[in-house]
């Protein structure tokens, strides 16, 4: 069980157990955490439930107490034919995540964002020149009309 209150602090909160605990072939029941939410509840991997009746009643059908065919955990949108077929399809989701790609993305945004900065550090380099020319020919300007008001 994967139990997290929803508020600003979890809102954008990505839980490492919740592949952990797939890998090891066990149920996983989480509140609605976006990033269990999807893709694992989504994909009917992870039952989702946020009240601690629908904590009892997944906890129950995923223990085997409910009336279904022998095997299967089946409630609501959560309809997997039997546990083998499960397990076949959280390793072949898991199949395609590790923490070698995961460091990959990281580092990837973190390239695009500081190439992004650069950039618009560069642009604002080549503003700011212009910008102050612009506004030391407004003081000249003024000056000028200041000089031939006062002279006149």
């Amino acid at each position: 069980m994967l139990l997290f209150a929803r508020n600003e602090s979890t809102r954008f909160i990505s839980p490492t157990k919740t592949p952990e605990y797939l890998a090891a072939g066990k149920p996983v029941i989480s509140t609605s955490i976006r990033d269990v939410v999807r893709p694992y509840g989504e994909l009917n991997l992870v039952r989702i439930a946020d009240t601690p009746d629908e904590f009892i009643n997944a906890a129950e059908e995923l223990l085997g107490y409910t009336k279904s065919e022998p095997g299967a955990m089946a409630t609501g949108s959560f309809q997997t034919p039997s546990k083998k077929e499960w397990l076949q399809k959280v390793d072949a989701f898991l199949a395609n995540m590790s923490w070698d790609k995961t460091w990959q993305q990281m580092s990837n945004l973190i390239s695009q964002t500081v190439d992004e900065k650069r950039e618009l550090t560069h642009i604002n380099s080549q503003i700011t020149p212009i910008t102050q020319n612009k506004r030391e020919m407004s003081f000249k300007r003024a000056a000028v009309s200041f000089e031939s008001v006062k002279s006149a």
